[in-house]
Protein backbone atom coordinates (compact mmCIF):
# COMPACT_ATOMS: atom_id res chain seq x y z
CA UNK A 1 0.00 0.00 0.00
CA UNK A 2 2.88 2.77 0.57
CA UNK A 3 4.30 1.64 -2.55
CA UNK A 4 1.29 2.19 -3.96
CA UNK A 5 0.71 5.99 -2.25
CA UNK A 6 4.27 7.16 -2.38
CA UNK A 7 3.97 6.49 -6.70
CA UNK A 8 0.47 8.66 -6.60
CA UNK A 9 2.82 11.40 -5.29
CA UNK A 10 5.89 11.94 -7.26
CA UNK A 11 7.95 14.02 -5.57
CA UNK A 12 11.53 14.75 -3.61
CA UNK A 13 10.12 15.33 -0.30
CA UNK A 14 9.40 12.53 2.07
CA UNK A 15 5.52 11.19 1.65
CA UNK A 16 4.28 11.25 5.12
CA UNK A 17 1.06 9.21 4.52
CA UNK A 18 3.18 6.40 2.78
CA UNK A 19 5.47 6.19 6.31
CA UNK A 20 2.34 5.75 8.36
CA UNK A 21 1.20 2.95 6.19
CA UNK A 22 3.88 1.39 6.21
CA UNK A 23 3.19 1.27 10.25
CA UNK A 24 -0.45 0.29 10.09
CA UNK A 25 -2.15 3.60 10.71
CA UNK A 26 -3.03 6.59 8.13
CA UNK A 27 -5.04 9.84 7.83
CA UNK A 28 -7.70 11.03 5.82
CA UNK A 29 -9.29 13.92 5.08
CA UNK A 30 -10.35 16.60 2.31
CA UNK A 31 -6.85 17.47 1.02
CA UNK A 32 -5.63 13.97 -0.10
CA UNK A 33 -6.57 12.82 -3.88
CA UNK A 34 -9.38 10.32 -4.45
CA UNK A 35 -6.78 7.57 -4.88
CA UNK A 36 -5.32 7.99 -1.95
CA UNK A 37 -8.44 7.52 0.12
CA UNK A 38 -9.50 4.51 -1.40
CA UNK A 39 -6.22 3.15 -0.91
CA UNK A 40 -6.76 3.52 2.92
CA UNK A 41 -10.28 2.83 3.08
CA UNK A 42 -9.41 -0.35 1.03
CA UNK A 43 -6.18 -0.86 3.43
CA UNK A 44 -8.25 -0.39 6.85
CA UNK A 45 -11.45 -2.71 5.24
CA UNK A 46 -8.55 -5.59 4.81
CA UNK A 47 -7.19 -5.08 8.18
CA UNK A 48 -3.45 -3.93 6.71
CA UNK A 49 -4.35 -0.46 8.10
CA UNK A 50 -5.38 -0.42 12.04
CA UNK A 51 -5.70 3.04 12.79
CA UNK A 52 -7.06 6.10 11.28
CA UNK A 53 -7.07 9.89 12.01
CA UNK A 54 -10.01 11.63 10.72
CA UNK A 55 -11.71 15.39 10.12
CA UNK A 56 -15.19 15.34 11.69
CA UNK A 57 -16.90 16.23 7.95
CA UNK A 58 -15.32 13.08 6.82
CA UNK A 59 -15.28 10.79 9.93
CA UNK A 60 -18.96 11.25 9.69
CA UNK A 61 -19.10 9.96 6.04
CA UNK A 62 -16.57 7.25 6.50
CA UNK A 63 -18.54 3.93 6.22
CA UNK A 64 -15.21 1.55 7.85
CA UNK A 65 -15.90 -1.20 10.38
CA UNK A 66 -14.23 0.71 13.23
CA UNK A 67 -13.63 -0.81 16.54
CA UNK A 68 -13.83 2.43 18.30
CA UNK A 69 -14.07 5.74 17.54
CA UNK A 70 -11.99 8.47 19.48
CA UNK A 71 -13.42 12.06 19.44
CA UNK A 72 -10.31 14.32 20.17
CA UNK A 73 -12.16 17.52 21.14
CA UNK A 74 -16.12 18.75 20.90
CA UNK A 75 -14.78 21.84 18.78
CA UNK A 76 -13.98 22.52 15.34
CA UNK A 77 -13.31 25.20 13.04
CA UNK A 78 -15.98 26.86 11.35
CA UNK A 79 -15.11 29.61 8.79
CA UNK A 80 -16.10 32.68 10.11
CA UNK A 81 -16.76 31.71 13.47
CA UNK A 82 -13.69 30.20 14.51
CA UNK A 83 -13.69 27.23 16.92
CA UNK A 84 -17.53 25.92 17.71
CA UNK A 85 -18.94 23.03 19.13
CA UNK A 86 -19.40 20.13 16.91
CA UNK A 87 -23.40 19.89 16.20
CA UNK A 88 -24.80 16.99 18.66
CA UNK A 89 -26.50 14.85 15.09
CA UNK A 90 -23.19 15.00 13.59
CA UNK A 91 -21.16 13.95 17.30
CA UNK A 92 -23.83 10.99 16.72
CA UNK A 93 -22.68 9.94 13.28
CA UNK A 94 -18.90 10.02 14.14
CA UNK A 95 -20.05 8.21 17.71
CA UNK A 96 -22.26 5.54 16.14
CA UNK A 97 -19.07 4.23 13.62
CA UNK A 98 -18.33 2.04 15.90
CA UNK A 99 -19.19 -1.22 16.86
CA UNK A 100 -21.12 -2.44 13.57
CA UNK A 101 -20.87 -5.98 14.03
CA UNK A 102 -22.19 -6.66 10.29
CA UNK A 103 -19.16 -4.33 9.10
CA UNK A 104 -16.61 -6.23 10.71
CA UNK A 105 -15.41 -9.80 9.75
CA UNK A 106 -15.95 -12.53 13.02
CA UNK A 107 -12.42 -12.95 13.43
CA UNK A 108 -12.19 -8.84 13.78
CA UNK A 109 -14.38 -8.87 16.40
CA UNK A 110 -13.61 -8.41 19.67
CA UNK A 111 -14.48 -10.72 22.55
CA UNK A 112 -17.04 -7.88 24.76
CA UNK A 113 -18.95 -7.61 20.60
CA UNK A 114 -19.27 -11.28 20.84
CA UNK A 115 -20.33 -11.18 24.33
CA UNK A 116 -23.13 -8.09 24.22
CA UNK A 117 -24.24 -9.90 21.12
CA UNK A 118 -24.85 -13.04 22.78
CA UNK A 119 -26.37 -10.95 25.92
CA UNK A 120 -28.56 -9.25 23.63
CA UNK A 121 -29.72 -13.09 21.96
CA UNK A 122 -30.03 -14.41 25.64
CA UNK A 123 -32.30 -11.15 26.69
CA UNK A 124 -34.44 -11.51 23.50
CA UNK A 125 -38.40 -12.07 24.57
CA UNK A 126 -38.81 -15.11 22.94
CA UNK A 127 -35.78 -16.64 24.14
CA UNK A 128 -37.05 -15.81 27.87
CA UNK A 129 -40.34 -17.31 26.86
CA UNK A 130 -38.60 -20.31 26.14
CA UNK A 131 -36.09 -20.92 28.80
CA UNK A 132 -39.16 -20.18 31.29
CA UNK A 133 -41.35 -22.41 29.80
Amino acid sequence: LAQELRRLRDRDEGNVLADCVERGAAFHHAGLIRQERTIIEEGFRNGYIEVIAATPTLAAGLNLPARRVIIRDYNRFASGLGMVPIPVGEYHQMAGRAGRPILIPMERQSFWQRMHRALNDFLKPSSMQKRNE
